[in-house]
């Protein structure tokens, strides 16, 4: 009798697991399966009856990426091995395509499968499980299933790398041609860039260069790995990619690019500051010995100046040129490499080239003021662009190298001006990267860091700038001055320069504004004076970090702004 109770308990677990896998009926049946349907045959003590009843299937597709011979289709899952062991059964082809399938005796949505697809050897795709009737197109690699066979197809193909094909108009017929791109970082690394390619019997050249512009924009200077340069194109479409000489000089099309091009004189002057009686001017170079050969063709003098000129018929933005003046006999200048239009003011030094006369007359008078850079991002290698009422100073962008000093984070630049009496504008950059510009109007505030306006007196005040060893004093504008400015000093000199100091920021709408002081007034007193529309407060000395609050009485200072203003009532 026991035997019989667990042979019965035994056919039932097997009955249950039969009817969960969708190969058994509801009733107590013998059954036989086929693709589409299963035959019942049920009897009973009274009849006997035959039902037939639907198979349900899933068709499984597996993409044949790999050229298999034969497709063969491995299943197991709760149910156990559905078409048998390794490798299973053999997948059908899908009439000529690299699409194959197998129909599964489940409905996969109840009943979830895994499944490998091989070639009955030993390749084989990574499998996929599959607990649905939509994603059921596989391909070879692990778990990928998808929604349809494009989906699945366009999966295995290489993605396409974006870029942009930008050309360049070689007018001046430079012999090499390299492209400097920079934006999102130095593209092609640190100047002069990569080398473009030449299209066959043609002046342009162009590069690919890696990202799509419309999308992330660039800046790109085209050189001859020398001296020469076109300007710098803002690049930030697909469409306007073709590049000329000229400062952002970029075109829809190479007949538009070619056309802007108007061969013209460029006029190249010099300052004779030895005041020779004749000048004369040789050219050579990529043009040639343009006037002829040595001593070359004769200078006009402008007027009654020590200035001299000469017409050269030659476009220098896009043909470089050498020029060296003489006066016919044993005296000649250094001579200039001139690479643009702009560096056209020429003195007797070597490679003496300038953006104005004034800049010129400058340097042979060695009016020049040093402007140091705290390299505080630690750039491998930093330029400087200047430019104001003097011009592009040191040509157009990036500007001229800086020098490191020594192995320190500091670079400085020589500005041949006395900033004092002509300001200028200058930019610090490097990798890519750029300072926020500094607006250089004395000799004092010539120590210049990252951040906009970052200009200090000496090398310490911009180091605790970056470092943020600030202090921020705060001063009661009760006499409502419209202009406000703060002087501050201690014993090594005046902090923010001469009278009256530096601007002070309001705070909102309110009397209240404030000067940061670039050291920690605990350990380093100031006196700080604020002035405004001809007044000014009586002077306070700032010895901690809690009486910050100033108002226009001597010494008067507090911990609080309520203090201050109830001071004054």
């Amino acid at each position: 009798m026991k035997n019989i109770i667990k042979t019965l308990l035994l056919l039932f677990v097997f009955t249950g697991i039969l009817t969960a896998c969708g190969l058994f009926t509801k009733e107590n049946t013998t059954t036989t399966t086929t693709k589409e349907e299963t035959t019942t045959t049920t009897t009973t003590e009274e009849e006997t009856t035959t039902t037939t009843a639907e198979q349900e299937n899933t068709r499984i597709y597996f993409y044949n990426s790999e050229g298999y011979e034969a497709v063969s289709a491995y299943i197991w899952g709760d149910c156990g091995e559905l078409l048998g062991g390794w490798p299973g059964t053999e997948a059908t082809q899908d009439g000529t395509t690299n699409w194959w399938y197998i129909d599964v005796p489940v409905d996969t949505e109840e009943t979830p499968v895994n499944i490998i697809f091989n070639n009955g050897d030993q390749l084989q795709a990574g499998g996929s499980y599959i607990n649905d009737t939509t994603n059921v197109y596989v391909t070879v690699e692990a778990d990928s299933k998808f929604a349809s066979k494009e989906l699945a197809e366009a999966s295995l193909e290489e993605p396409v790398e974006e870029s942009t094909k930008i050309y360049f108009y070689n007018s001046g017929k430079w012999a090499n041609v390299k492209a400097y791109v920079y934006g999102p970082g130095e593209l092609f690394g640190g100047w002069p860039g990569t080398a473009a390619t030449k299209e066959e019997s043609s002046d342009w050249w162009y590069v690919d260069v890696p990202v799509d512009t419309s999308e992330t924009h660039i800046n790109i200077i085209f050189n001859n790995g020398g001296g020469s340069q076109s300007g710098d194109a803002y690049i930030d479409d697909t469409t306007n990619v073709y590049v000329t000489v000229n400062a952002d000089g970029k075109f829809a099309s190479k007949e538009l690019a070619e056309a802007s091009i108007v061969e013209t004189d460029t006029k190249i002057y010099f300052y004779n500051s030895d005041e020779w009686t004749t000048v004369y001017a040789y050219i050579h170079g990529d043009a040639g010995e343009v006037f002829g050969g040595w001593p070359g063709t004769e200078a006009t003098q402008e007027g009654e100046t020590n200035w001299w000129y000469v017409e050269v018929p030659v476009d220098t933005q896009a043909t470089s040129i050498n020029i060296i003046f003489n006066n016919n006999d044993s005296k000649q200048s250094g001579g200039a490499y001139i690479n643009d239009n702009i560096k056209v003011y020429v003195t007797i030094e070597a490679d003496g080239k300038y953006a104005s006369k004034e800049l010129a007359e400058a340097a042979v008078s060695e009016e020049s003021t040093k402007i140091y850079f705290y390299n505080s991002e630690e750039w491998t290698t930093v330029k400087a662009y200047i430019h104001g009422d003097a011009g592009e100073v040191f040509g157009g962008w990036p500007g001229t190298a800086a020098t490191q000093e020594g192995e320190t984070n500091w670079w400085y630049i020589e500005v041949p001006l006395d900033t004092a009496t002509v300001p200028i504008n200058v930019i610090f950059n490097g990798d890519g990267a750029q300072s926020g510009g500094a607006y250089i109007n004395d000799t004092a505030n010539v120590y210049v860091t990252t951040a906009a306006d970052g200009k200090y007196t000496a090398k310490v005040y911009a180091e605790n700038a970056v470092a943020g060893t600030t202090t921020k004093i705060y001063f009661y504008n009760s006499e409502e001055w419209t202009d406000i400015k703060a002087h501050v000093y201690n014993e090594s000199g005046n902090m923010f320069g001469s009278w009256p100091g530096k601007p002070a920021v309001r705070e909102g709408e309110t009397n209240w504004w404030y000067i940061e002081v670039p050291v920690d007034t605990a350990s380093t007193p100031v006196s700080v004076i604020f002035n405004g529309n001809g007044g000014q407060s009586g002077g306070v000395f700032i010895n901690d970090a809690v009486n910050l609050y100033v108002t226009v009485e001597a010494d008067s200072k507090f911990a609080s702004k309520t203090d201050a203003e109830n001071s004054l009532q």
